[in-house]
């Protein structure tokens, strides 16, 4: 408990000089959303533009801005969208919501398909298979994931076309969607978030793999494996208890970076197959300038990054009774 609220007291300057940034970048880039306005909507006259940026406090210092809006997120409140005139927690919880289905469908399979193809490399080691396997992985580090989310969408176009198979392409729900049952709904979205799921996953299964495999071949070697297999303990043992328990070791410490990683590779999947998640969200607002929507967004992805990393802590001191974070560290 000593440690997590030392973590969080850490956390504190951190999401301070990460949102201070995202004000100060905003204001040395060139216009304002009033300025978006006059560009997207001529019909404004200049004296509406000036009361309009006077109203949304535009016209004050970039560091007055910060302070405001700082003091309004103490109280609660992270601002009100000006493109959408609705608040930012609205806007953002439900898109967040949305990410986070395709992010843990494409955690677990990251983490079962990685480590299953990791550990297979490390025990097959020489195998045609073996090799067939680490080419591949090869493969897909290599390709970008908005890559192979056009490939699958020409995959389902195609299957559509020639078998007339029916894949979603787009969105997080059918048009039927409210008259279904409870399960059917489930399935639905299912349905919808498979493929995202899969795209966002494939390049981060084969790095995972490569890492697993790495870690495995180390530990296979070690002499406690030996003297675990001179005991008589099964090769099933040797390989998932002892081994396999040491290996995992690196990626429980770094599941915060991992999972920014995947949130930043998720929103580009979300971007192709047009899924309601919070990319495509922050990307309008960057365009539009609307500072509460990118800041909120910004303060809420940093929460969760701190929090993945105390987590990954946390779990790594499960997993390892070595590991003991003490408050004098």
């Amino acid at each position: 408990m000593a440690y997590v609220l030392r973590s969080i007291l850490y956390m504190i300057p951190t999401i301070l000089l990460g949102t201070l940034l995202v004000f100060l970048i905003l204001y040395l880039s060139p216009g304002n959303y009033v300025t978006f306005l006059q560009a997207t909507n001529p019909h404004f006259t200049a004296t509406q533009l000036n009361e309009m940026t006077a109203e949304l406090g535009l016209n004050q210092p970039w560091w007055q801005q910060y302070l405001h809006w700082l003091w309004n997120v103490f109280h609660g409140d992270l601002g009100r969208s000006y493109l959408y005139n609705e608040t930012v927690i609205k806007l953002v919880w439900p898109r967040m919501l949305n990410s986070f289905v395709i992010i843990a469908l494409s955690t677990f399979f990251i983490y079962l398909f990685g480590f299953l193809i990791g550990i297979y490399s490390a025990t097959n080691r020489g195998r045609f298979t073996e090799r067939f396997v680490n080419a591949t992985s090869y493969i897909f580090v290599g390709i970008p994931s908005f890559f192979l989310a056009l490939l699958f969408i020409y995959l389902i176009v195609l299957l559509k076309q020639k078998y007339d198979i029916a894949i979603p392409l787009h969105g997080m729900t059918s048009d039927n969607y409210q008259q279904l049952s409870f399960i059917g709904k489930v399935v639905d979205i299912l349905k919808h978030v498979i493929f995202p799921s899969i795209v966002a996953s494939l390049v981060s299964i084969a790095f995972i793999s490569r890492l697993v495999r790495t870690q495995m071949l180390e530990f296979l070697h070690h002499d406690f494996v030996r003297t675990a297999r001179a005991k008589g303990a099964s090769e099933t043992s040797v390989v998932y208890k002892h081994t396999l328990k040491n290996a995992i070791l690196p990626f429980i410490s770094d599941i915060g970076g991992f999972l920014s990683g995947l949130i930043s590779g998720a929103g580009l999947i979300e971007v192709v197959f047009n899924y309601p998640g919070l990319t495509p969200l922050f990307l309008q607002a960057i365009y539009a300038k609307d500072t509460p929507v990118i800041a909120g967004i910004t303060l809420l992805s940093m929460l969760i990054l701190v929090i993945g990393n105390i987590l990954g802590d946390l779990l790594l001191t499960w997993f390892d009774p070595r590991v003991n974070y003490q408050v004098s560290q």
